[in-house]
């Protein structure tokens, strides 16, 4: 690090400003977007998920791995319901993860369908619901209501009520491994969010609730968007509905 700062130092006595001369490495944009066969699968590990659990996974080649109680091999833990409704909310409604994990229940308007979202990454925006993020919205409050939370507060809560959830990292990797979506990230939903709108034929604006600034980056999404029929198909629901299509697995 001394040596760093002595190279600045030598650079800018020079007249030269250090990094005008380096070169950035061209990286490639993480592209996945999932097919309508993993999304079925994906609505079936939240299901199960949250009902009768998932298997425990044992890493067997820690070798530790042996001293592990025979219990725990059996076991099969139920996620916490508020980070299941999260990735739901992730993937209906195209939003990011802190958008979600940061909501406050003052920025829920349930009668007119709105997200009021005071502060993000492109400033203040507002997103339209749909009826599947409403209905899951809806579960969360009476859920809230009958642990007796408070009105004011996040959607989903951490440890705390005046405190929001850190992550969903854990939640995420086991629903992911069990199933069976290999090196999907949460931020793959939003790209699948917008990829679907596209492939439904819609415009750019109806199915952007970021409001992205970048519009090569939305573009690239609806340039990978596959069509809705066949996702409608194994859902069975008309090709021209966009998250609801989504919805019938989740």
């Amino acid at each position: 690090l001394k040596q760093f700062f002595h190279c600045q130092t030598w650079l800018r006595a020079r007249g030269r400003q250090p990094g005008t001369w380096h070169r950035e490495v061209p990286r490639g944009g993480r592209e996945r977007y999932l097919t309508s066969e993993e999304l079925q699968q994906l609505g079936s590990a939240l299901i199960e998920t949250e009902s009768v659990g998932v298997p425990w996974v044992i890493d067997e080649t820690n070798p530790k791995s042996k001293h592990t109680p025979k219990v725990w091999k059996e076991q099969r833990p139920v996620a916490d319901p508020g980070a299941v409704a999260a990735i739901r909310l992730l993937l209906f409604t195209g939003a990011r993860l802190r958008e979600i994990l940061h909501l406050e229940r003052t920025q829920v308007d349930i009668e007119r369908g709105l997200l009021f979202l005071p502060d993000s990454k492109t400033s203040k925006k507002t997103i339209v619901l749909n009826g599947s993020v409403l209905a899951v919205l809806e579960q969360l409050r009476v859920n809230a209501s009958v642990k007796g939370a408070r009105p004011t507060g996040f959607v989903i809560k951490g440890l705390s009520d005046d405190k929001p959830r850190a992550d969903l990292k854990r939640p995420w990797e086991a629903i992911r491994r069990h199933a069976r979506l290999d090196g999907v990230r949460l931020h793959d939903l939003r790209h699948t969010f917008a990829s679907i709108g596209a492939g439904s034929s819609l415009g750019l604006p109806a199915f952007t609730p970021n409001r992205d600034t970048k519009v090569r980056v939305v573009r690239r999404e609806a340039y990978h968007g596959f069509s809705s029929a066949p996702a409608s198909r194994a859902f069975g629901t008309p090709p021209l509905l966009h998250t609801e299509t989504i919805a019938q697995s989740c």
